[in-house]
């Protein structure tokens, strides 16, 4: 993704301070690992080849492999409670015509 400044075009992740950078960097691969392996099945030392990092590099950015997945969770989480806020905001719930196709009174063929 580009944004455009002044008379130039700059990649979005240079703008991200560095460390901000890799951590998401670390997470994003960390969820392609986890998805892949499974949680229990991927290594610390495997997530750190990925990022080309030494494992002990790991632990700046959190203190258990636990920790990184409970942060994975909490995005994904938050993630899909702003999808159905957004869903839900609307003047009608999405499933309103849906329901209403489906329920005895409302049935149409």
């Amino acid at each position: 993704m580009c944004v455009k400044q002044t008379d130039r075009t700059v990649d979005f992740m240079s703008s991200i301070p560095k460390g901000r950078k890799r951590r998401r960097q670390l997470y994003a691969a960390a969820a392609r690992l986890f998805a892949a392996r499974g949680y229990h099945a991927t290594s610390l030392r495997e997530l750190a080849e990925a990022l080309g990092l030494n494992k002990s590099s790991l632990y700046h950015y959190f203190d258990s492999k636990q920790e990184l997945l409970c942060h994975l969770l909490d995005d994904y989480i938050c993630e899909a409670l702003a999808e159905i806020q957004s869903l839900c905001s609307g003047d009608r719930a999405p499933w309103s015509g849906t329901m209403a196709t489906c329920s005895p009174d409302g049935f149409r063929s």
